[in-house]
């Protein structure tokens, strides 16, 4: 089994954090993505950064393909890190996996984020509005041409054909997790969510974005941000200043 300290990244520890923030990023994207945010972050906010296996340190080891089996790994890692209070943030594909991930510590009677922040994903139950051929069944040439056309995957990469080699069977697997997710109504929790999205997001259309406050009975806020689907690198900042607020609040 990998050892716990490859899947939670924690370069800038706290001495005494009021709060731990667990980042879950986009599909293809690593813990790198939130490095700059462990610097920028309050000094009593924790930033956990996740580290998915087929990424980064971890290319080497089989990425999962179904959401069900992600989270079930993922409780046993993070249950020593439940001991004070925590929110879970994900962007895109990590908006998903936070979700179902608090329901089913949920289901496990184990402590709940004190706030989920969902970024650039249209609600669970709404999936089915972006169906269309899944990007993970398509040859290599057309899911090359999709990722370019998302503009999140740098064109670095993509133009560079021995390097996309080793990362585009870890972003297929990623499309191939959420692309095979199927929806299960359960009860609506009882925490605070914060919806987040970008004003040029040509992914998911802003009317997505509301199906989220009907699974919370607590209170649901929406932020726009200048930038398309990964505005969360074009607005750091602003995503960063929002984040702390939404968790003082």
């Amino acid at each position: 089994m990998t050892a716990p300290s490859a899947w939670l990244i924690w370069p800038h520890p706290r001495t005494q954090p009021a709060l731990r923030l667990f980042c879950f990023s986009y599909a293809g994207g690593g813990a790198t993505v939130f490095r700059p945010w462990m610097r920028q972050m309050s000094s009593d906010i924790e930033v956990g950064a996740i580290q998915l296996p087929g990424r980064e340190i971890r290319l080497r080891e089989r990425p999962f393909v179904r959401l069900d089996s992600l989270v079930e790994a993922l409780v046993p890692i993070l249950q020593p890190w439940l001991d004070q209070p925590f929110a879970f943030f994900g962007h895109s594909m990590g908006a998903l996996i936070g979700f179902e991930l608090a329901r089913l510590l949920r289901r496990k009677n184990l402590p709940l984020p004190r706030m989920l922040i969902a970024s650039a994903y249209c609600a669970p139950n709404q999936l089915h509005r972006l169906s269309k051929r899944p990007m993970h069944t398509l040859n290599d040439g057309d899911f090359v041409r999709e990722l370019r056309s998302l503009n999140g995957t740098p064109e670095a990469v993509l133009a560079n054909p021995e390097l996309l080699a080793l990362v585009l069977p870890t972003i297929r697997a990623d499309f191939e997790l959420t692309e095979t997710y199927v929806y299960r109504p359960d009860t609506p929790f009882d925490l605070p969510f914060a919806i987040f999205h970008g004003r040029e997001d040509q992914v998911v259309a802003s009317d997505e974005f509301a199906s989220w406050a009907t699974h919370t009975t607590a209170r649901c806020t929406f932020h726009a941000f200048d930038g398309d689907h990964f505005f969360i690198h074009s607005a750091q900042s602003a995503v960063i200043n929002t984040i702390e607020d939404c968790l003082k609040a």
